[in-house]
């Protein structure tokens, strides 16, 4: 009966704990809030330590791939590699099994749902830019690149280079409200 929804999620490509003073805002207007991770950045303590102190890791922490290499890296080895090193980094660091991914710049080619399928993830959060055009003219659900993922294809997003004035965030408030 919903005619639509909106998400908010963190993409933590170059630094997780830089999040941090957004994520407690989201958290004190209770907005809920996910954070895709690269996984490869949880070698520096001052992310591992940020995470390790949100309540309900596991409904928060979204996989953004070991490195956030574009199209997974290329092929179907390479995304398996990038799949399952970064479910292995969370579970190790968190003792958390992640279940979804988001994919790094958006690209989201057969292999790399399969590489997901491999590695037992339910889902994958992808993008408009570079997206396969199968995916964006499907409604969310199962892929229809695999009979065990979830896709989901967000249609709007908000980088923090697009802020040049207040006045630019404007009418996405307005979508959202």
């Amino acid at each position: 009966g919903t005619k639509g929804i909106a998400t908010a999620r963190l993409d933590c490509d170059e630094d997780i704990e830089s999040s941090k003073k957004l994520f407690q805002f989201y958290k004190k207007k209770n907005i809920t809030l996910s954070l895709a991770v690269v996984t490869e950045l949880l070698k520096d303590k001052k992310n591992r330590s940020f995470l390790s102190k949100l309540k309900n890791l596991s409904n928060i922490l979204l996989s953004h791939s070991k490195t956030h290499r574009p199209n997974w890296g290329g092929n179907f080895i390479a995304a398996k590699w990038e799949a399952e090193e970064a479910r292995n980094d969370i579970y190790r660091y968190f003792k958390i099994v992640c279940d979804f991914a988001v994919a790094p710049f958006h690209h989201a080619p057969p292999y790399a749902i399969k590489a997901l399928e491999v590695n037992k993830y339910k889902g994958l959060v992808a993008g408009i830019i570079n997206n396969d055009p199968y995916i964006l003219i499907a409604r969310s659900g199962k892929s229809i690149y695999s009979e065990k993922i979830i896709s989901l294809s967000q249609q709007c997003m908000i980088h923090g280079d697009i802020l040049k004035t207040n006045e630019d965030l404007k009418r996405y408030y307005e979508i959202i409200d």
